[in-house]
């Protein structure tokens, strides 16, 4: 964990200023994403330590999260650069590596549905077949079942700037009388 805290201290201390004087977005977004590429690799190489804990890396880039979202810079592209966002592509970069691990470790599970969503993946839609629609009165969910492990997913159009399909488990219990009454 001691490589990881250091590239975050690091990270704080990056000249920022210069990174702003980059006239060309996309030169930004490229000297961006080797940061991004840079913590990725480093993750890797620290997860195959055999004490390795997860929990410990969310928590200290949750204790970073102030002095990262205040770093002095904006991208020419601040939808994709931003310091806003940085923690939660480092803690998304860390989410995608410990699933890929725990996929791994996993291999003989008939599906990898259960595993995507405790590790907050997206599903892979091939398998998956509408059953359903419903409604919360502010969200309109529509339903999914895995063809090959029957675990049922919800989806919805997120609230925020980026409108992304957001992917959840479907919990039948949350709406039982609800299942199949939204205007659709």
């Amino acid at each position: 964990m001691y490589k990881i805290k250091a590239f975050l201290d690091n990270l704080i201390q990056t000249d920022w200023i210069g990174f702003n004087k980059i006239d060309n977005g996309l030169k930004q977004s490229e000297v961006y994403h080797q940061i991004l590429n840079d913590f990725k690799k480093l993750v890797h190489i620290e997860a195959k330590n055999e004490n390795f804990n997860f929990s410990e890396l969310y928590a200290l880039l949750k204790s970073y999260k102030n002095d990262i979202s205040e770093l002095p810079f904006i991208g020419k592209f601040h939808i994709l650069v931003n310091p806003r966002l940085l923690t939660g592509q480092l803690t998304k970069i860390v989410e995608e590596i410990e699933f890929h691990l725990a996929k791994n470790n996993g291999k003989e599970a008939v599906c990898d549905c259960e595993i995507k969503y405790k590790y907050n993946q997206t599903p892979d839609i091939v398998h998956l077949i509408k059953v359903g629609f419903s409604c919360d009165g502010y969200y309109n969910y529509t339903i999914y079942e895995c063809l090959k492990c029957s675990f049922k997913w919800s989806t919805y159009i997120s609230d925020d700037s980026t409108g992304n399909t957001v992917f959840e488990k479907w919990n039948e219990k949350e709406f039982p009388d609800n299942n199949n009454y939204c205007n659709e």
